[in-house]
């Protein structure tokens, strides 16, 4: 998953985190109410605009690239081919969008036939609906809902009706339903449902405070609210003046404390700091680039990745149906990690393929040992170390030392089979001369680089394109892929 994809949900936590640390409990007017929408909004926005995208790194130098990196592929000698694909994940995802699809649509049905049931009266700027039965006081959109069994004082009821009409000419039953969508594509994500708690707190804050308007008896309205603290709550998609919420919303009429500047800057501060890190592209550094003669410019980054004809996990099945691990190479018990970059054009054609990492290519040991014969090396030691590095002490019959070191990053084993060849040790498979291993391990290393690179430019199928603001465009890809043996 690249940055854009972690946008949103990076700018949800540090949302919750500030509001939690520096907003909650502040009297700041619609301030909080501002500030929750708006981290949905760039939370929605910022991902789809590649224009805003900032590097604050270092920045390619000439010879390096960048691409789309795609989940790895893995080739085992035992068996065709592996794919680290989770598709399960993703039924998951939209199980959970369809479970939430159908409790809102549950909770409107009901609403609706409530609202068809009941009586209606033209308000002040809203609707009075009177004689609903099994739902309490509460508001949607223009609908002020009013239960038939519910009896109280004149200037009780004043005071509620005050305090939905809060609610409704603040329309924060639009906020509601902008949220409701939110919670719908990031629901698994805790942090929208903290902002969407969040919110529906201040939204009953903003309500009280709009009644004690009207009506400025701060302890009435206290006593109405701890009398009907534990009254029925009913369905959740309006807002309800009896609510879990009752306490605190005492203790935020009680309080004095307001939003300071040192709060609104600290706020501001952190939320920027997010949202330029969001920003900053994700990049795959390659160990060259392609000479690329195409119609336009070549992106790394796009509103809409290409995909494969029948989807991506077609194209992974393709590549573990067709690639062969070369004989050569499972003889002399060689694997590693090949990484192939290519690029979609703008016709769905697979372009400039080419192999960016071999084998061979990261394996500096092997370069350095394939140098020396056989015949002049005495004796060999190998100490692993614990970051997954090794140095490699080679004793010359000439009383000399030569001592190589293994990166812990590199991918084939290559110096491993070196070594074994040139101490002697042979299987009944590795029928190689030590002085010929050099050159048939190479041999090897290239072939299983060939047959990565054939795959992808014999794909059969046309991709589609990938998009940029409406636009075909031309989009680099690169595509790891691991043999190893089984």
């Amino acid at each position: 998953m690249n940055t854009l994809q972690f946008t949103p949900h990076i700018i949800l936590i540090a949302a919750v985190l500030l509001y939690k640390m520096v907003l909650q409990g502040q009297k700041s007017g619609q301030k909080n109410r501002i500030f929750i929408l708006l981290t949905m909004l760039t939370a929605l926005l910022l991902p789809w605009l590649p224009a805003l995208n900032f590097s604050f790194g270092a920045t390619p130098a000439a010879g390096e690239s960048t691409a789309i990196l795609l989940s790895p592929v893995e080739i085992n000698a035992t068996f065709e081919g592996t794919v680290s694909q989770h598709d399960w994940l993703k039924w998951i995802y939209w199980g959970g969008i369809v479970v939430l699809v159908i409790h809102f649509l549950l909770r409107f049905v009901i609403l609706s036939f409530h609202l068809l049931k009941s009586s209606w009266s033209i308000g002040d700027g809203f609707i009075w609906v009177k004689g609903v039965k099994q739902l309490p006081v509460c508001s949607w959109f223009q609908f002020l809902i009013w239960p038939e069994d519910l009896a109280l004082e004149k200037e009780d009821q004043s005071r509620i009706i005050e305090h939905e009409l809060g609610h409704i000419r603040q329309w924060h039953s639009l906020d509601r339903m902008f949220m409701d969508f939110c919670c719908l594509i990031w629901w698994f994500n805790p942090a929208i449902w903290l902002l969407k708690s969040a919110l529906e707190e201040e939204h009953e804050y903003l309500a009280d405070a709009y009644s004690l308007k009207m009506h400025p008896d701060y302890r009435a309205y206290a006593q109405l609210l701890a009398r009907n603290t534990l009254g029925q709550f009913g369905l959740s998609v309006g807002h309800s003046f009896f609510n879990s919420k009752s306490l605190k919303r005492i203790t935020m009429m009680k309080s004095d404390q307001k939003l300071s500047l040192k709060r609104v800057v600290l706020v501001a501060g952190m939320f920027a700091m997010v949202g330029f890190w969001a920003c900053q592209k994700e990049e795959v550094k390659p160990l060259q680039t392609a000479e690329l003669a195409l119609d336009g410019e070549v992106f790394t980054i796009v509103e809409d990745q290409p995909e494969f004809e029948g989807g991506m996990p077609a194209f992974y099945k393709y590549i573990g149906q067709n690639m062969k691990y070369p004989l050569s190479a499972r003889k002399l018990g060689l694997g590693g990690r090949v990484l192939v970059q290519f690029v979609i054009d703008k016709e769905g054609n697979v372009v400039n393929a080419e192999v960016i990492k071999g084998i061979a290519d990261d394996n500096v040991a092997f370069g350095a040992l394939s140098k020396l014969k056989s015949e002049d090396i005495e004796s060999m030691n190998v100490q692993k170390n614990e970051d997954g590095s090794a140095t490699i002490t080679v004793k010359m019959k000439d009383g000399t030392e030569q001592v190589v070191e293994k990166g812990k990053d590199t991918s084939s084993n290559l110096e491993e089979i070196l070594i074994v060849g040139y101490g002697g040790s042979k299987s009944d498979e590795l029928e190689v001369s030590p002085n010929a291993l050099p050159s048939e391990l190479k041999k090897a290393a290239q072939e299983l680089d060939e047959e990565a690179l054939r795959v992808i430019v014999n794909s059969p199928a046309k991709w589609s394109p990938g998009m940029q603001r409406g636009n075909k465009v031309n989009v680099r890809m690169i595509l790891p892929i691991t043999y190893k043996l089984g």
